[in-house]
């Protein structure tokens, strides 16, 4: 909030603009209740002389020069006996005069603070009366400046969205393709959360509020044609992609995001979706061959699941059901598989009847994983393998290509807690111990060829892509580990 504070804006029959005028003089600028209220203060003189009665219908109107221009009429004093015979003008200061500089000044300051308050409420006229007085000196003080004219509200709003429009088209914005892209709806809780993670950041998030009133309309607007176009580019599963397309008139980003929202969460693939992550969060076991990682990525990427699951389904799971799911899912290894039960004899000892809360559970696993891992050459977040890459399923850049081809196998890669659990099921009939692997090309080199170039690859055989990917290795100049690049075998 601005320093000059805020003031009540005058909606109701009770406003009284006499009252507001009385109220800016004695309180505001310090006249004598009194003497003003018997009309012999120097303001309330200038006042009566020049017709003004209400602060918002006669002196909001005035200029700086009209206000220091004001005539001020002779002050009458009292005469010698107390008698109501008004005396002569002998006193210097009781002859008819200009209003003050001091006075004067005053007053100007009163009307651009007025005008000032106005801006802050969308250009609703404020009452004085509702002014504290502290607001109104430091406005004075600090941000008042007499040698400019008196701005009106209605202008000084105009400036203003100019101002800001101006800069919203002069800053860096992040290009509307960085952001995530929505491919399917099944990946929904994890597109949200991201997209509203970038919004916020670029403290656009009240562009996805439906029921968000903008100040600075014009500003608003051209914000909301950026989001509008945010949206086209990122928002591509077909259901919701429907929905964009519907509003290209109005482009009410928050009405969009509102429909989206529903769209998603209430649709069948969702549904779906929430039920193979239950079934991936029941199953799921540490060492069923599917995971490639450290046991502590493992533990994070199945909390992440479980979190994911809550967000979606209508029925969470309970703190103690979680427990249950991830000492299951961990019972195969040794380092992991007993912590459940010290904690539970450690408690009993103790004759402490809480049970272990999920959050608890999984920071005991965490220390004793990544023992494990330091122990064994992993670290949470440490990639071994020399032909590795990472993707997400709903990438826009490699998702097309690898899953989109059901002939063309992705190579290695460590898994870790952003890892979606259906990349277990991709790399199923991949990891069976004690079998050689498939043969594979890393990515990288796979796009580099033509087409043609791929087809001819797919009607080779495994025995000679091996002896072909063998010879590249044994001619590479590369060294140390890089020379492993094409191992074909598990080792």
């Amino acid at each position: 909030m601005a320093s000059g504070g805020t003031a009540t804006v005058p909606t109701t029959p009770a406003y009284d603009d006499a009252a507001a005028l009385r109220y800016v003089c004695v309180v505001l600028l310090g006249d004598d209740r009194v003497r003003y209220d018997e009309g012999h203060t120097e303001l309330a003189r200038a006042f009566k002389a020049n017709g003004i009665k209400g602060f918002r219908d006669d002196l909001v109107g005035l200029t700086s020069n009209d206000i220091m221009s004001m005539e001020v009429p002779a002050f009458p004093g009292v005469a010698a006996d107390n008698s109501t015979t008004p005396p002569k003008i002998e006193v210097e200061g009781h002859e008819h005069k200009k209003l003050s500089l001091a006075a004067g000044r005053k007053l100007c300051c009163a009307v651009s603070y007025f005008h000032y308050l106005c801006t802050l409420v969308d250009g609703n006229p404020v009452d004085m009366a509702g002014a504290p007085k502290d607001n109104f000196d430091k406005y004075r003080v600090y941000q008042y400046n007499p040698a400019e004219p008196i701005i009106p509200f209605s202008v000084a709003m105009v400036k203003k969205t100019d101002k800001e429009v101006d800069h919203w088209n002069k800053q860096i914005k992040l290009s509307s393709k960085e952001f995530p892209k929505l491919r399917e709806a099944k990946y929904w809780s994890t597109f949200n959360r991201e997209w509203t993670i970038a919004i916020g950041a670029q403290n656009l998030g009240h562009l996805l509020d439906e029921a968000h009133v903008p100040v600075n309309k014009e500003l608003y607007s051209v914000q909301q044609k950026w989001m509008y176009k945010a949206l086209t580019d990122s928002i591509l599963a077909p259901t919701a992609k429907a929905i964009v397309k519907a509003h290209i008139v109005d482009q009410d980003t928050g009405k969009i995001w509102s429909e989206i929202v529903e769209a998603m969460t209430q649709s069948m693939a969702q549904e779906t979706y929430v039920a193979q992550l239950s079934t991936h969060i029941t199953s799921t076991r540490i060492n069923d061959g599917k995971w490639r990682g450290s046991q502590a990525n493992y533990i994070l990427n199945l909390k992440e699941q479980m979190i994911k699951y809550n967000e979606l389904s209508p029925e969470p799971y309970t703190d103690r059901q979680m427990v249950t799911f991830m000492s299951n899912a961990v019972n195969g290894a040794p380092n992991l598989s007993s912590i459940l039960t010290l904690d539970r004899r450690a408690r009993k000892v103790a004759k402490n009847n809480a049970y272990i809360t999920f959050e608890e559970y999984v920071a005991d696993l965490i220390v004793a994983a990544e023992t494990h891992d330091i122990a064994n050459g992993t670290k949470r977040g440490t990639n071994r393998m020399v032909s590795t890459h990472e993707y997400r399923m709903d990438d826009e850049s490699v998702g097309d290509e690898i899953f989109g081809n059901p002939d063309y196998k992705v190579n290695n890669h460590e898994m870790d807690m952003d890892t979606p659990f259906e990349e277990f099921m991709v790399h199923q009939t991949d990891v069976t111990p004690n079998k050689p692997r498939l043969v594979k090309m890393d990515i990288e080199t796979w796009k580099k060829l033509s087409p043609e170039d791929r087809k001819q690859w797919d009607t080779i055989s495994d025995g000679g892509k091996t002896e072909i990917l063998k010879y590249g290795s044994k001619s590479s100049s590369w060294k140390g580990n890089q020379e492993c690049l094409h191992k074909v075998t598990r080792e």
